[in-house]
């Protein structure tokens, strides 16, 4: 039985819309030789928007375990979940780093206004790339796509996540977890994969006590309030990973104290910024290419006019053809009715 409040939380689609605006508004910025706003450094924005996507990815995917595992058995369970992944988010980074490598497409990194440095990348990084293991091999491995530094943390988040579920479980109180979340600073700071443990834990965080929570307390309209103070907060302070971590902590237990918005016009606008997240994660930096460096006329309108078609032309031809095909092999294993949420483990944008 599934009684979990964020079931059915639009507040979830919410989350990943601010946390997109936050990398696309980084990236534009400094594409723009903007570097700053207001003194402060717009590079850490986008890591800020990052952070709140680990967040809501180890949220939402916690929710999926928790659908597997009541309709099957625990190991089909897994194996479905496991295979969901590998074809929601491999699949269209494949397609990226393979036309950036084959049409040598400068998208690196942002290395001066109207300028994307580029490399030639080594036949090891391309396949560390290709794999999303570049945090770990090759050592010293440069981003090919500049948004790709943040997908094999996910990745290797994804082979702990059913274990983490599992443990989360089978506890009567929630203090284990809190100690587990405090413990992870830890390994985070001594083992690459883990580097963002913290933060994903404070998605774990959110699901357990949404688990255990019947209704919800505070009005709606307070949720992108709370969202509003805790990306002050991060920039009053010293902006960091650290405080980041912290910043995600707050925001993973309170999430669930908010009532799930209801406004028609806004769920209908953050639900599509939550489905087309992932293309606009790893098409935005060509966007701003094509619009300032190819076509060179009416910069904004080519740029407006791509960012909102080219994320929508990849789900349609390469995403959800393959989501789907992940949930056919995934209910086929598991024997089960096929589900899906649209939103459901959508890869988080990086700056």
């Amino acid at each position: 039985m599934q009684n979990n409040i964020l079931h059915k939380s639009t507040n979830l689609d919410l989350l990943r819309a601010v946390a997109v605006t936050f990398v696309v508004v980084d990236h534009t910025s400094k594409f723009l030789g903007h570097p700053f706003v207001l003194g402060r450094e717009m590079n850490w924005l986008g890591r800020l928007g990052v952070m709140f996507f680990f967040v809501h990815t180890c949220t939402v995917l916690m929710l999926s375990l928790e659908r597997l595992t009541t309709e099957t058995t625990r190991a089909r369970a897994w194996l479905s979940f496991y295979i969901r992944r590998i074809f929601r988010i491999y699949p269209l980074s494949i397609f990226a780093v393979t036309v950036v490598v084959l049409f040598h497409i400068p998208s690196a990194f942002i290395s001066g206004r109207y300028l994307f440095g580029n490399f030639d990348p080594s036949r090891n990084e391309v396949v560390g790339s290709l794999l999303l293991i570049q945090n770990v091999w090759p050592r010293g491995s440069r981003e090919i796509i500049g948004v790709l530094w943040s997908l094999p943390f996910e990745v290797q988040m994804y082979v702990l996540l059913p274990i983490i579920f599992l443990f989360q479980s089978r506890l009567r109180r929630l203090w284990p977890l809190f100690a587990v979340w405090i413990g992870s600073w830890i390994p985070a700071h001594l083992f690459m994969p883990l580097h963002y443990a913290p933060h994903f834990l404070a998605g774990v965080i959110a699901f357990a006590l949404a688990s255990r929570q019947r209704s919800s307390l505070w009005p709606s309209w307070l949720f992108p309030i709370t969202l509003g103070v805790l990306t002050m907060a991060f920039f009053a302070w010293r902006q960091s990973t650290a405080v980041g971590g912290m910043i995600c902590f707050i925001l993973g237990s309170l999430l669930p104290r908010f009532a799930t918005i209801k406004s028609p016009t806004v769920n209908r606008i953050t639900y599509n910024m939550a489905k087309y997240s992932y293309g606009v994660y790893l098409s935005h930096l060509f966007c701003l290419w094509v619009a300032f460096d190819v076509v060179r006329s009416f910069h904004v309108v080519t740029f407006g006019i791509l960012l909102l078609s080219m994320p929508v032309l990849l789900f349609h031809c390469i995403e959800s053809p393959m989501i789907q095909l992940g949930i056919w092999l995934g209910s086929a294993i598991a024997r089960h009715p096929i589900q899906y949420a649209s939103t459901e483990a959508v890869p988080p944008a990086a700056p």
